[in-house]
């Protein structure tokens, strides 16, 4: 199983990729620039770091993504309903982390619900989501 984390929210997802990479699982990250403030070549050398326009940045996470088995997106939720049109068999997790989904469940509900599983990186955030 290959796993490719899209997004670098306050470097969890570059700390995963540590982790699972110790298990010997195959994983990548790809990321922008502008949200590498916690220097994910630091843990993840090979990592993507894409710089440029966030089109630019969604296009080459698509491509990328067509390595992986399972994707697994942090916070950049605009990209599943994509993600599932090109690869639909691919196993799809969305973790949210703040503000990106706080009071705001049923607005982005229409990415969510394509995702295969949802987290929260907090369990507060869970306060308005629906059943």
């Amino acid at each position: 199983m290959k796993i490719l984390f899209i997004g670098s929210i306050a470097a969890v997802p570059q700390t995963l990729v540590a982790s699972l990479r110790k298990r010997n699982i195959k994983v990548n990250q790809i990321c922008r620039k502008e949200e590498n403030i916690f220097s994910v070549e630091l843990f993840v050398p090979d990592a993507k770091i894409i710089s440029g326009r966030a089109r630019n940045y969604i296009l080459k996470a698509l491509l990328y993504a067509r390595k992986f088995d399972v994707i697994h997106i942090h916070s950049l939720d605009l990209i599943i309903p994509l993600l599932r049109l090109l690869y639909p068999k691919k196993k799809i997790v969305l973790t949210y982390h703040g503000t990106d989904i706080r009071s705001q469940w049923e607005k982005k509900k229409k990415y969510w619900k394509k995702a295969n599983v949802v987290t929260v990186s907090t369990i507060d955030l869970l306060d308005d989501a629906p059943e």
